[in-house]
């Protein structure tokens, strides 16, 4: 959860609460955490590190020749009163015609929103909409609609298609930033708060502060076995 897990925190507010500041102590309630290994023998680490022998340090969690590597947690804590559930899996390898995989869901009242790679779409990102009840399907659908005519001077060409039992937003390639093109945004940005320190939003800070307090008190509930 300190490593790649991190970015899933960074998700939540930006999703919830966009560009509002979370103040750890009082906006989270961290309620269990729980971490596994992903095992791997000595043939997996030598093709990952091109080492001949797990170092030294290492050892301590190897057994019959393999090592037992904590890079999966889960947590579930309440952020301002709405239940968040995060986890992180770190495999040897990826499924098969892939490389990083993300899924989200955000439950409401009415629909659910899914953010997932769907295998028809060849694996790439998509975010779907889905009625909780088939009764609900016009009343999401004008919802959705209305949404986007509002994005269209910003995203025109943003739609969405009824695919029977669920929404599909149609996302023109020219929005699809690859991860080199986000990060070099990210960069940016961060190089003109750095030049200049007065420009960076105060809920950037508390936002961090709250980001680190969810990823190490994680591992910590996680290494202690679990609830609060």
């Amino acid at each position: 959860m300190n490593d790649v897990g991190s970015h899933l925190v960074d998700l939540v507010p930006w999703m919830l609460f966009s560009e509002k500041p979370i103040d750890y102590r009082n906006d989270i309630q961290m309620l269990n955490a729980k971490r596994w290994p992903t095992i791997l023998s000595r043939t997996d680490f030598q093709k990952v590190t091109n080492e001949s022998q797990f170092p030294t340090y290492l050892m301590p969690n190897v057994q019959n020749d393999q090592l037992s590597l904590f890079g999966n947690t889960e947590a579930e804590y309440r952020l301002k009163g709405i239940n968040v559930r995060l986890r992180s899996l770190w495999n040897y390898e990826p499924p098969p015609g892939a490389s990083d995989t993300h899924y989200a869901v955000f439950r409401g009242t009415r629909a659910r929103v899914e953010v997932r790679q769907a295998k028809e779409k060849n694996l790439q990102t998509e975010v779907y909409v889905i009625p909780t009840e088939p009764s609900h399907k016009a009343d999401i659908l004008g919802a959705l609609q209305k949404k986007i005519e509002g994005l269209q001077s910003r995203y025109p060409g943003l739609s969405v298609e009824d695919l029977g039992t669920e929404f599909r937003l149609n996302i023109p390639a020219k929005y699809r930033d690859g991860h080199e093109a986000h990060f070099a945004s990210v960069t940016k940005l961060f190089l003109s708060y750095l030049a200049n320190p007065k420009s960076l939003p105060a809920w950037e800070r508390a936002n961090m502060l709250a980001k680190y307090y969810v990823t190490t008190k994680a591992i910590e509930l996680s290494k202690s076995g679990g609830a609060h």
